[in-house]
């Protein structure tokens, strides 16, 4: 009981310290899009065409991609490096490196210009005005969850696409991470008004929600903390897949707590990487 009580107390301190990091916003060309990588602390080179990440030889290639990953949600939120390129190469001092040409960046910059459209264009038409913070969460997990469906049977080159949202709006299925991406797309879309907490289309300066992206070494997910201060967990490819089975709302607004001690699902059990 004191290991998940220390590990729930950590997750939340982490959460914590994620929500203060600044983020970045999104590129809108190839050069933009390296100014934002370049702004990140993480050793890279742009030659006028190739954009290259390096990382030390004694790092893992799990602790270089997560790295990686951490520095790409904050220009590209909504994609994921598989989508360009899952290929890591090694020099001689055993150094790895991760390369994308400028194509391959504006590939990116274009899919997530599509995700943010449909989560401005959905986000209208989902959340009505007078919504809580709350019942607004649940119903973008609801949402995502009853309307995509969860391929199980994805195609190993698929499922590199199926890492970013853009593949989950345009082919109406995705795995984890596709809902999880598209969730926060969502989101982040929905504007509050800062002095009644609720859903306000009409406010001048509202302020918006920012989901954590969470993942472990098979799972991908969302935390978001509420106006209480706590944080829960969302998670719409659950729903996508086992909400007829278990029941939709189990899967939204999890406290991380629950979580971690295992009250809902073995998945939330191995160690999470926060982006």
């Amino acid at each position: 009981m004191r290991k998940n009580t220390f590990l729930s107390t950590a997750l939340v301190l982490f959460l914590s310290l994620c929500m203060n990091i600044t983020a970045f916003a999104s590129p809108k060309t190839a050069h933009e899009a390296v100014g934002l990588f370049q702004g990140a602390e993480l050793s890279q080179t742009y030659d006028g065409n190739n954009l290259t990440f390096s990382f030390p030889g004694n790092q893992t290639l799990t602790d270089s991609y997560n790295a990686l990953t951490r520095v790409w949600s904050k220009v590209f939120p909504a994609c994921s490096p598989a989508e360009v390129s899952s290929t890591f190469s090694r020099t001689g001092d055993l150094t790895l490196h991760f390369t994308m040409n400028q194509e391959q960046l504006q590939t990116c910059i274009n899919r997530q210009d599509a995700v943010d459209r449909w989560a401005s264009d959905a986000a209208k038409v989902i959340f009505p005005n007078g919504l809580s913070k709350r019942d607004a969460l649940q119903t973008a997990c609801l949402h995502l969850g009853r309307n995509y469906h969860f391929n199980a049977d994805i195609s190993r080159e698929q499922l590199k696409q199926a890492q970013g949202a853009y593949y989950l709006i345009t082919t109406g299925e995705g795995v984890c991470a596709s809902f999880a991406k598209a969730f926060c797309a969502l989101v982040k879309a929905i504007p509050f008004n800062p002095a009644t907490a609720v859903v306000d289309w009409n406010c001048e300066d509202p302020i918006f929600t920012e989901p954590v992206l969470v993942q472990n070494e098979i799972h991908q997910w969302n935390a978001v903390q509420d106006t209480d201060g706590a944080w829960y967990y969302y998670d719409s490819s659950q729903i996508a897949m086992y909400g007829n089975r278990y029941g939709e709302l189990r899967y939204c607004h999890m406290s991380v707590a629950d979580s971690v001690r295992s009250c809902y699902h073995d998945t939330y059990m191995s160690p999470v990487y926060l982006w």
